[in-house]
């Protein structure tokens, strides 16, 4: 289905050692799902954002102005999936949208096929957001990748190219298998259990009810071809079941157009809609992904603060059972230790190196000053010791270190002592 959505229109159509190749494959393969199915079947509600109380959907994205939306219905599934197969709803990884469109195999910024997308993830695999960035635009200027990207995709196993557009099968592969893509039309499909949100071209100018075909003879099943009015690929993430509605129910549909759109970036659509749609796939098997070196906590595949962070927020204790992830020591559990070996034999630098230049100089006190008692914080606002606060401790800390440079910690050049005394003075007299 060549179709592309962009935003309020119809379109026309790392630090360190060196990078393993390979891949991890995750230990149990959609087990969550799997559960999840079990236990709410017959529930009349199921939504991805509040599964075990968890959101294991990746945040809302914008597609801007471009024909993209298979592209970005397609990375969302695939991101969910990663979660789901990984067991962390925490992970997000931000996978690159940016990957498809300049490939070409599967669509381009004038729209694509979803489904297409979702048969690249088996055979090749995508790149991380960070490393090929959003442009909206083809080709883009990153593009093409870096030598050895084949080792840093994130792949599936498995796809559904068709799933039976009925009911029940639909709610059995989006429990089980995770959230599946789907072919929508803009100007009708759109459907507000409440008042619709202050938000000008939502679509939907009926009431959302089946604009075309029966659910016994669905209009798209099976071809690829491109169908009138079906301008749009997004992702069913949930459903409710209402008894007081003819359609029975309805489903959640996460959108591409930004968290700005809808209910905080989703809408809804009632049953029947996305049945004689007739446009659903489905990532089945397992997620897998690249190895991650020892320290990229956040598995984006680069070492930096927002690993330190991450580990600060993930934090067991001695003698308390961690993630592998997390026990960089080996020892078992996940304690200040193990931040030790990240910010020193990982990434080589100092307590007090905010912006990890492996030197803690009076740029790092700058930072630290201008976020001086500020809370929900991160180490690169100079939140040394993790604990969501820059405060004295953070600036002593800094203090110890300040004049190091290197990337051997135990071997730190002297530090000015009295010129971070009187610094120091000058911010606590500033901020009474």
């Amino acid at each position: 289905m060549n179709h592309g959505g962009a935003n309020l229109s119809a379109c026309a159509g790392c630090a360190g050692t060196s990078r393993r190749s390979g891949y991890a494959r995750a230990a149990v393969a959609v087990v969550l799902g799997v559960l999840a199915f079990a236990s709410a079947a017959s529930a009349e509600v199921f939504d991805w954002r509040n599964v075990d109380g968890q959101d294991w959907m990746s945040p809302v994205r914008d597609q801007g102005l471009a024909g993209t939306c298979w592209a970005f219905s397609a990375v969302a599934a695939l991101e969910a999936h990663i979660n789901i197969t990984a067991g962390d709803a925490e992970w997000d990884v931000d996978l690159s949208e940016q990957h498809l469109v300049s490939d070409g195999s599967a669509g381009r910024v004038t729209g694509g096929w979803e489904m297409k997308a979702l048969n690249f993830f088996v055979s090749t695999g995508v790149v991380t957001e960070q490393e090929l960035p959003y442009a909206g635009e083809d080709p883009s200027l990153d593009w093409p990748l870096a030598p050895g990207w084949e080792d840093r995709v994130f792949k599936a196993t498995l796809v559904r190219r068709w799933v039976p557009p009925d009911n029940t099968t639909i709610k059995y592969y989006l429990q089980t298998y995770g959230p599946l893509t789907t072919g929508i039309d803009t100007a009708i499909d759109w459907y507000w259990p409440d008042d619709p949100p202050v938000f000008a071209g939502l679509g939907g100018g009926g009431d959302g009810s089946v604009g075309r075909g029966a659910t016994d003879n669905p209009v798209g099943y099976g071809s690829d071809e491109p169908l009138a009015g079906i301008d749009h690929a997004a992702v069913i993430t949930g459903f409710v079941d209402d008894d007081a509605m003819g359609e029975g129910g309805y489903w959640i549909i996460k959108n591409s157009w930004g968290a700005g759109w809808g209910d905080d970036g989703y809408g809804y659509m009632k049953y029947g809609v996305v049945e004689t749609n007739s446009r659903i796939h489905s990532l089945k098997g397992e997620a897998i992904w690249p190895d991650f070196e020892p320290g990229d906590i956040d598995r984006n595949g680069v070492i930096d603060s927002s690993d330190i962070d991450w580990l600060f927020d993930h934090l067991t204790g001695p003698g308390v059972s961690a993630d592998a992830l997390y026990d960089l020591d080996g020892d078992g559990d996940a304690d200040h230790d193990d931040v030790d070996v990240l910010v020193h034999d990982i990434i080589g630098t100092e307590y007090g190196d905010f912006d990890l230049s492996y030197a803690v100089t009076t740029t790092d006190l700058a930072v630290l000053s201008s976020h001086y008692g500020e809370s929900d914080t991160s180490w690169a606002m100079g939140d040394v010791n993790g604990d969501n606060v820059i405060d004295t401790t953070d600036l002593a800390i800094l203090a110890t270190n300040f004049g190091f440079v290197g990337s051997d910690p135990n071997v730190p050049e002297p530090a000015s002592l009295s010129l971070l005394g009187l610094a120091g003075l000058a911010i606590l007299k500033r901020r009474k």
